[in-house]
């Protein structure tokens, strides 16, 4: 039923039956009563308030789209706040640009700590689990043990700490077999019993090192961790001749309603057609600058991740500073990086992409990051 009342309109749907209409696609000043509202219907409603009963995303069920990963988030570019209605409800109010609606008591969050290089932690409250990536924790970075060659030395280095990070996680993610991803002096000071889940290239690694539960997953592959977070592999950075299997990134999901999801692709490197069939993360760990050893890029820097951040609209970025590392060695000189979190942002802004670009955090000191 429509209600015109003094220039706003009211709309209010049947308890039967959720909100679907695409005639509602551009509305303004208006208020919205119903159950369940089936967001991506209500692409652009401004100024408006909307007001529906609680919701756990499990009750909405869009089409193509896995009820638990339905995070339909409210982009506020004013005041964006809730509270409980007399009909046991929420009410949201604030300025909304797209994907109306994300019901839920609780706040989600993540807590991110870097620990230098590619390397990091990420404690995801809502299903209880820690994820270590592609750890480099102690000792110097080489390659096939040619310290002549290349050396990387981290500014700052957080030591057995870091190997205390380790020994508390859930799982190992590691996206390469390369050493500043699959870290063979940090493998052999870790217990062996931590599961590993590992491109191919990472997993031969960690199995050659004596690690006993190792998950190999090609791009296109998943697995579950304790019944409550999904992983699945994509495809990520050629670092061989072109007839290599690409290497790869991962996408976590966390069953629970309220849970979070993220991207993560240490060289911003991607297949599109692939990462367009996937659906929306709240978070992305990407690098911010690029960078080239002469003239050969290594890593993707900004027009890659606004590609990237337009096909997976997370709410967050967190820049992966891989590039902020001492160089030594015959290959240092011709090694030069690219980018700044500041210029991702304003090259996001331009996009009209939403994404928040974070601070470089600083290494080892964990960062709560919340989602709507």
């Amino acid at each position: 039923m429509l209600r015109l009342n003094g220039g706003k309109c009211d709309i209010f749907a049947s308890l039967a039956a959720p909100t679907t209409s695409h005639s509602l696609s551009y509305l303004k000043n208006c208020s919205v009563q119903t159950p369940i509202i089936r967001s991506h219907s209500l692409p652009y409603i401004r100024n408006c308030s909307v007001q529906t009963p609680i919701i756990r995303s499990a009750q909405l069920p869009l089409p193509g789209r896995d009820a638990r990963h339905v995070q339909q988030r409210l982009f506020s570019k004013g005041s964006l706040s809730s509270q409980r209605s007399s009909r046991n409800g929420v009410k949201y109010t604030g300025t909304f640009r797209k994907h109306a609606i994300y019901a839920s008591q609780n706040v989600r969050e993540a807590i991110y700590t870097h620990l230098g290089s590619n390397s990091w932690k990420i404690e995801l409250p809502a299903s209880g689990l820690t994820v270590l990536t592609d750890p480099w924790l102690i000792d110097n970075l080489t390659f096939f043990d040619q310290d002549w060659l290349y050396e990387g030395i981290k500014r700052k280095d957080v030591g057995d700490v870091g190997l205390a990070f380790a020994d508390g996680c859930d799982a190992i993610l590691i996206t390469q077999g390369l050493d500043d991803h699959a870290h063979r002096p940090t493998l052999k000071r870790l217990p062996k019993h931590l599961w590993i889940i590992a491109s191919p290239t990472g997993a031969e690694v960690t199995r050659d090192l004596g690690f006993t539960n190792v998950t190999s997953l090609a791009p296109g592959c998943g697995t579950t961790l304790d019944g409550k977070l999904d992983i699945q592999a994509t495809s990520g950075a050629l670092v061989g001749p072109p007839w290599s299997q690409r290497e790869n990134g991962f996408i976590l999901r966390e069953r629970s309603v309220d849970g979070i999801s993220l991207y993560y692709e240490p060289h911003c490197s991607f297949d599109y057609r692939s990462l367009e069939q996937q659906e929306p993360v709240d978070l992305v760990i990407s690098p911010a600058a690029s960078v080239s050893l002469g003239a050969f890029p290594l890593v993707n820097g900004v027009e890659e991740t606004v590609k990237l951040l337009n096909l997976l609209q997370p709410q967050v970025m967190m820049p992966l500073p891989n590039a902020e590392i001492e160089e030594d060695g015959v290959l240092a000189p011709w090694i030069s990086s690219s980018g700044t979190p500041e210029a991702t942002q304003q090259a996001l802004n331009r996009a009209n992409i939403s994404t928040t670009v974070r601070d470089i955090p600083q290494t080892g000191q964990g960062q709560r990051i919340q989602f709507s």
